[in-house]
């Protein structure tokens, strides 16, 4: 014979418990709840926001260019067509508090 022991029926496992915590979120974020509303109006505010900080295409121009981050390859690069170099260097992590 086991030991093992079992719940009863009407007593759920942590595991349960979390399984149905998480579940009664995904609903509520998939639209299946009385959150969906606010849900809605949270994604369009957002894309609203995003809307008004995305770069236009004009400003994105220096996308285009082949940006070299080998110095010895951008100076040939740069001698074979005939073009100037920009060289940006930093002593430290640009993003990194001062």
């Amino acid at each position: 014979m086991s030991n093992l022991s079992f719940p009863a029926p009407h007593q759920k496992s942590r595991a349960q418990a979390t399984a149905s915590v998480v579940a009664a979120l995904v609903g509520t974020l998939l639209g299946a709840g009385p959150g969906e509303s606010n849900i809605r109006r949270y994604e369009a505010a957002l894309q609203q926001k995003a809307a008004a900080i995305r770069h236009s295409a004009g400003e994105r121009k220096w996308e285009r260019i082949p940006w070299m981050t080998d110095l010895d390859s951008g100076w040939q690069a740069a001698r074979k067509e005939n073009r100037p170099i920009c060289l940006w260097v930093s002593g430290d992590d640009p993003l990194e508090r001062c």
